[in-house]
């Protein structure tokens, strides 16, 4: 007499087989998210320079935050509403909006993307005047880490 149906043995088999392919699978799905989130910001930093080139064409001056050059229209900061679009980064331009003998600012700025808390392994961002995107793992990127080639 046969019966329909699989045994407890190959329900087994096949569940041991999808633990076996989950566990390879997630880590690259993992990855693939952090690179999505990486790639995010590196866009939305490099729209920085040529951004701050045409606010300070038509200012005079560097803008001292990026919500001015997005309400402007100089860069955009993403698809949704107003922030941009990942939930890793956190953005920010800053600049001496004055110089020493209270003329506008005209030669310095800098902006980060730093990394918001438990997104662990992803790199910040460092990007100023010269265009020159920096990164650092495990803390904020600045002036003086390595340049993304």
């Amino acid at each position: 007499m046969k019966e329909d149906g699989f045994s407890l043995i190959e329900l087994l088999i096949v569940v041991a087989i999808m633990g076996i392919l989950a566990s390879i699978a997630v880590p690259h799905l993992l990855r693939s998210r952090q690179a999505a989130y990486e790639a995010n910001a590196m866009r939305y930093i490099r729209s920085w320079s040529p951004g701050q080139e045409l606010y300070k064409r038509a200012h005079g001056y560097y803008a001292d935050t990026d919500e001015i050059m997005v309400t402007e229209g100089f860069i955009s900061k993403g698809l949704k509403a107003g922030s941009a679009d990942d939930a890793a980064y956190n953005y920010s331009i800053d600049s001496e909006s004055r110089n020493p003998d209270n003329t506008p600012n005209t030669t310095l700025w800098w902006g980060r993307a730093r990394r918001k808390s438990g997104y662990t392994g992803m790199n910040s961002y460092y990007v100023d005047q010269t265009g020159v995107i920096r990164y650092a793992l495990g803390g904020n990127a600045n002036s003086t880490d390595p340049p993304i080639e």
